[in-house]
């Protein structure tokens, strides 16, 4: 058993941690959240158990990749895209089927250098960095990443943990996804039954006739 100290610089143990970071995630799954919160409650799950300064969970969409939640990171981040070819790291996370470490002396740029403030002088260049692709039913749908200051942070870290945290953070993404799929088609269902009872009323000379609860609404709903 290790402890370790989180983001939030308290220490916890990597085995009960990690159970109760993955626990809480899986609980969120079934939890009525909005998209921007579901997200963000994930990557403050793994900045809990994976001793990081920041962490970022981003979406692949039309061959960019997006931040849709983070921590550690500058708030600008988040209105940021990036073209997979123009970020060599990005562009091995993505071409891997797994949890990908890059070292301290790796040439490749990691994409968020400079955007990680650390309370004295702004901010300092990452030394090391941990990604893993997202998939939902080998459907590419974004990556996680970790990123530390200090070299060598992530060599200690499960694979099999952290290749878990990215699938459930896959299938957060995919539930908001379909959660706000939902919602797009009942506005539009209800729009249109709106137009359809209006289109009705103008037709029979604009009664609604009955005094039933439904109709009520419908009354008040038209005005």
């Amino acid at each position: 058993m290790r402890c370790i100290f989180n983001h939030k610089g308290v220490v916890m143990t990597t085995s009960t941690g990690t159970l109760k970071a993955l626990l809480d995630i899986a609980l969120d799954l079934t939890t009525n959240l909005s998209a921007e919160d579901r997200y963000q409650r994930v990557v403050e799950r793994v900045g809990d158990v994976v001793a990081c300064d920041a962490c970022a969970l981003m979406r692949y969409e039309h061959g960019v990749l997006q931040p849709v939640a983070a921590i550690g990171l500058a708030p600008e981040i988040l209105g940021m895209r990036f073209i997979p070819s123009d970020h060599p790291r990005l562009n091995a996370i993505l071409h891997t089927r797994g949890p990908i470490r890059f070292r301290a002396d790796d040439p490749r740029p990691d994409p968020f250098d400079g955007f990680v403030p650390n309370g004295l002088s702004g901010s300092m260049s990452i030394h090391s960095c941990m990604g893993c692709a997202m998939y939902v039913e080998d459907e590419l749908v974004g990556t996680l990443s970790v990123d530390a200051f200090r070299p060598g942070m992530f060599e200690e870290v499960d694979d099999s943990e952290f290749q878990t945290f990215a699938a459930l953070a896959a299938a957060a993404m995919r539930t908001a996804n379909l959660i706000g799929a939902l919602e797009q088609l009942a506005e539009r269902r209800g729009r249109v039954a709106h137009e359809l009872v209006t289109e009705a009323l103008t037709k029979s000379g604009g009664e609604l006739l009955g005094e039933s609860e439904a109709i009520r609404i419908l009354r008040q709903e038209l005005k």
